[in-house]
């Protein structure tokens, strides 16, 4: 009674945990339905690419409910896209060795899964990560690899993006080497991604970083009008989508164009509004950066005031962000990462070759078994033909024994039957009384007959002995 009593109480209590279950995955807005929660996840992901260009606060929530809802449901794609979304809020908080992490991470899944689609995004996350701290050799090959992947993938949108940024690396290499004036290229490329961009309306929003790029490579060249053009084109589209981080770089190009052009007021005017937005949506590496590019403005006019107090607040900054930790961080995450995908490889080769040997053996075992059938097929074949052979022989001369034994009972034995066959009518006619010659007679034909009998009887021995 008390074991009965005792499975009924545990029954109950799981009944009330899976209820309790249910109601805690209601509550997180998934578990309804398998059809629900793809729309659900489908959502997730392109709020979470919008906001990747606005209010990255937002990001870790919509990461965590993704990720929470695609485990649930196992959907990979969603658990990529979870990892992706970190990754970008931890590059726009300038925690970049915990970026790259995660980038490596959704790198490290999809290449498991085989989730190709969101790789190109994953490469150009680590490849700004990279461009950031100043390492442009890892910048370029992940920008490299992400650009055959989006090709691979067929996915234009990718290969602009990328186009992109490979065009704005190779600026900033040359920036970052003091030498401006040997970019000769990045320009052209930035045209060249722009046309692509601009052949379909679909593409419109992804012109705003290279109206962004365009203006501030006119910016550097001293071509302040043509910097303004693309700048403000840029502007118009951020507004239109809602993209305040792009705004930072359209309000910092547009505001050192006008400084420089002597309209000093507009142009330090311009600079606030972009550190304003850094602020709202917490982009503290773009603020230092705007603070040094004021810098630079008040320094080429000889207003050394604001120009210290600019300095002190990107040194400030830069210290507190930890520029340096970063960057060595990152580069032992990079070579761990490297290490870790090689031994993977050599496990995969290793494994493949395992599988090949695997493979090389059953052929042979195969072959060997076929071979041997082979033989035991090709035995049984002559040993059957041998075998009618001999049967088609002995029909041969059972038939010529026949044949002769057909001549001697058609020929040989039926006249001594006929004669006796003769002489008992004779007798039967004498009322079954015979005379001695009569008698005699029947004897002779009797041992001619005996002898043709045994004629034949010794003939069928021979051919037995054949």
């Amino acid at each position: 009674m008390l074991k009965s009593a005792f499975s009924i109480s545990i029954i109950f209590l799981l009944l009330q945990i899976l209820a309790c279950q249910q109601t805690k995955d209601k509550e997180l807005g998934y578990g309804a339905s398998p059809t629900a929660d793809s729309q659900r996840i489908k959502l997730l992901i392109a709020t979470g690419k919008k906001f990747q260009n606005g209010s990255v606060d937002s990001l870790p929530g919509i990461a965590w409910e993704l990720e929470s809802i695609s485990r649930f449901r196992g959907n990979k794609t969603g658990v990529i896209y979870a990892a992706i979304f970190k990754a970008n809020y931890y590059w726009y908080t300038v925690d970049y060795a915990t970026a790259m992490k995660m980038a490596l991470d959704a790198m490290d899944v999809a290449d498991k899964w085989k989730v190709h689609k969101p790789i190109p995004e994953i490469y150009s996350i680590m490849a700004n990560i990279h461009k950031e701290n100043g390492n442009y050799d890892a910048a370029f090959k992940d920008c490299i690899n992400g650009l055959n992947e989006a090709k691979n993938n067929r996915d234009t949108t990718a290969i602009i993006s990328l186009l992109g940024l490979r065009a704005m690396f190779t600026h900033g290499y040359y920036r970052k080497n003091g030498r401006p004036n040997d970019d000769h290229t990045s320009l052209d490329m930035e045209f060249e991604a722009l046309k692509v961009a601009e052949s379909k309306p679909q593409y419109e929003q992804m012109r705003i970083r290279f109206y962004n790029n365009i203006g501030q490579t006119f910016k550097e060249q001293g071509n302040y009008p043509k910097a303004l053009l693309y700048a403000n084109k840029a502007v118009v589209l951020a507004n239109k989508y809602h993209q305040p981080r792009s705004l930072t770089y359209s309000y910092n190009w547009i505001g050192e164009a006008y400084y420089y052009m002597g309209q000093r007021d507009k142009g330090i005017d311009y600079l606030h509004k972009a550190i304003a937005i850094t602020r709202q949506i917490e982009i503290p590496y773009r603020q230092m950066e705007i603070y040094d590019a004021m810098y630079w403005c008040y320094m080429s006019t000889k207003n050394y005031e604001p120009a210290i107090a600019c300095l002190m607040r990107t040194t400030k900054m830069r210290d507190s962000l930890q520029v340096a930790k970063n960057e060595k961080q990152i580069k032992e995450l990079q070579l761990k990462y490297d290490a870790g995908k090689k031994d993977r490889k050599i496990a995969r080769l290793s494994q493949q070759y395992d599988d090949n040997n695997r493979k090389m053996l059953m052929i042979l075992i195969s072959m060997t078994f076929f071979v041997i059938s082979l033989v035991i097929i090709l035995y049984q074949y002559l040993f059957i033909k041998r075998s009618n052979k001999l049967i088609k022989i002995n029909n041969e001369r059972l038939n010529d024994a026949l044949l002769k034994i057909a001549y001697v009972q058609s020929h040989h034995v039926r006249r001594p039957l006929a004669s006796i066959m003769g002489l008992m009518n004779i007798i039967k006619a004498n009322n079954y009384e015979a005379d001695k010659e009569v008698l005699q007679k029947m004897d002779e034909v009797a041992n001619e007959l005996d002898e043709r009998i045994r004629a034949v009887i010794k003939e069928t021995e021979v051919n037995d002995d054949d």
